[in-house]
């Protein structure tokens, strides 16, 4: 018998199931076809998405954190503060077709984006909006972890619907794998960076084999002032071994704060054109001491 996942798997791929148009400008121009009505519309409609779906590491202990400790108010801002920065990033990439739509609720983001015929635009685009917001959570103070998918969806402020969601989530979830603190990619979306070498430092690969969101590359691409860089750096750094240090006794979580200091040990020494050039001289600063730069590739 078949598992659920192997009954979702869709029998196309990416490419075939899209809709064919001449090019992206006659696509565009049928924006009133099935495919690109728009999240929320009704009657409801499936569209062809991507789809990512983000959770807060360790949501919970936070939350019960924060209340013994008396400073919840305190928490809830910073959370407040970093999810603003990642709404307005995906209000930046909305168009007139309306063809993002996203979602907060308890410790989770979800976003969809309806797929146009220029798969490797709207890929680099989804992949910009989750760095921006993992970047964002992780100078607030907060690691997350998720997956990024491709397949039909419905999204609106009633009804969150469809496969890609499902499997979004199992993949996030799935406890074959590692469940480290990164944003992983499924076969299809990972088929479209592999495919393209516009996408080359979006994504690293890990030693399973699965294809991450480099989220602090993204920094540099969106406004790159090499002091900023630096100070962006050491936060992300502070944030970490902040972590090692409070869980220290706690394997689990250690290991999971082990690896996002390994990944950040690897884009510092790894990012030749940042820093090469002289614009951080001070790199050993930017390093965490006593651990090794992750073992990871650039795609």
């Amino acid at each position: 018998m078949n598992s659920d996942n192997e009954r979702l798997k869709p029998s196309l791929s990416l490419r075939q199931r899209l809709p064919h148009f001449d090019d992206t400008s006659s696509f565009m121009a049928k924006s009133s076809a099935r495919e690109l009505v728009a999240y929320g519309a009704f009657p409801p409609e499936l569209a062809l998405s991507l789809c990512a779906f983000v959770d807060i590491l360790g949501f919970s202990n936070i939350v019960k954190d924060a209340h013994s400790r008396n400073c919840s108010k305190r928490i809830m801002h910073l959370l407040t503060s970093a999810l603003s920065l990642s709404t307005a990033a995906i209000d930046k990439s909305k168009n007139e077709n309306n063809l993002w739509c996203h979602k907060f609720f308890t410790d989770n983001l979800l976003i969809g984006l309806k797929i146009q015929s220029n798969l490797e635009y709207c890929a680099a685009n989804m992949i910009h909006i989750v760095a921006t917001h993992q970047l964002a959570m992780a100078l607030s103070g907060f690691a997350v972890r998720g997956a990024i998918t491709a397949g039909m969806l419905h999204l609106s402020n009633d009804l969150v619907f469809g496969e890609a969601l499902v499997r979004a989530h199992d993949l996030e979830a799935n406890p074959s794998l590692p469940r480290q603190p990164r944003v992983i990619l499924d076969e299809e979306t990972k088929e479209i960076v592999l495919g393209d070498t516009s996408f080359s430092g979006m994504c690293f690969k890990d030693t399973d084999g699965q294809l991450f969101v480099n989220y602090l590359d993204w920094y540099w691409f969106d406004a790159y002032v090499p002091e900023l860089g630096a100070q962006v750096l050491a936060r992300h750094k502070k944030f970490i071994e902040k972590n090692l240090n409070a869980f220290s006794t706690n394997r689990k979580l250690y290991r999971k704060y082990l690896w996002l200091a390994q990944y950040h040990n690897f884009f510092c020494l790894n990012t030749p054109d940042h820093f090469n050039a002289g614009y951080l001289s001070d790199l050993d600063k930017l390093l965490i001491a006593d651990v090794e730069e992750g073992l990871f590739e650039y795609v």
